[in-house]
């Protein structure tokens, strides 16, 4: 994975390489008849003092644009990306090859809102549905390129009928062993609001690092009564649905469904 270092929208990737490449850095006296500026700002001195690891002090408050560009040059050798599943279904996760890590992160689907009830001076909204739970893990992997873990992520709840339909539950979301061993998480459904209450939030469990339930819809909460997706590491679960408007012809919302998120680092 190609990272680039940006200074105003200027790459400075290719520019930066010359000073490292093969790691020689006597390339730097062979380059500095080059000069690199941004914003009238010579660059050189900058690279060189990253390049020498003994003169890293000389690149501090060397900036461009305002921006110190120093934390940029860190990126380089980092690695991280993400698998996403947010559409309900089963599916198969092949760990790749060069990842050290990963940070698995499980919500389920959110509830669907209930239906408006009654007319005139005694319509009521709809209450929300709640959200799904979510269970996150941080695993070390050590020879486990090519294996698979089985994902499954969970359907939302329908939304409820007219003249105070009840929300349907939604499904849970799960992370399981494949070919690589794993404890399983599970991101539970939300439950469907009623004419009662809204919608409880799922339960979540197997996480390894968190777990947390997720979040009740409002009672007659109307559109915006969903309960909102719990927030993780590095994404944000789904809500649960809202209720409908004021009144019995308004029919409620449905959730959202679950989602898996897999974050690896090389």
């Amino acid at each position: 994975m190609t990272v680039s270092i940006q200074a105003n929208g200027v790459d400075l990737s290719n520019k930066f390489a010359a000073y490292v490449s093969g790691g020689n850095v006597g390339t730097v006296t062979a380059q500095t008849t080059t000069h690199i500026e941004h914003s009238g700002a010579d660059l050189n001195t900058l690279f060189t003092a990253l390049t020498y690891g003994s003169a890293q002090s000389a690149a501090t408050g060397v900036q461009s644009g305002g921006t110190d560009l120093k934390n940029k040059f860190a990126a380089l050798g980092t690695c991280a990306f993400t698998s996403t599943y947010n559409v309900a279904g089963s599916y198969t996760e092949t760990i790749p090859t060069g990842v050290t890590s990963m940070i698995v992160e499980v919500w389920g689907g959110g509830g669907g809102g209930s239906g408006g009830t009654g007319s005139g001076c005694g319509a009521n909204p709809g209450s929300g549905g709640g959200s799904g739970g979510w269970a996150k893990s941080i695993i070390t992997l050590s020879g486990a390129a090519g294996k698979t873990m089985a994902i499954v992520v969970g359907a939302a709840g329908t939304a409820g009928a007219t003249n105070g339909g009840r929300g349907g539950n939604a499904a849970s979301s799960t992370v399981s062993s494949g070919t690589f061993t794993i404890t399983t998480m599970t991101g539970g459904g939300g439950f469907g609001g009623s004419t009662a209450s809204g919608g409880a939030g799922g339960t979540a469990s197997g996480g390894s690092s968190s777990t947390a339930t997720g979040n009740a819809g409002t009672y007659q909460g109307g559109a915006s009564g969903g309960g909102a997706g719990v927030v993780g590491t590095y994404a944000t679960g789904n809500p649960g649905g809202g209720g409908g408007g004021s009144g019995s012809t308004r029919a409620g919302s449905a959730g959202g469904t679950g989602k898996v998120n897999i974050h690896y680092i090389a």
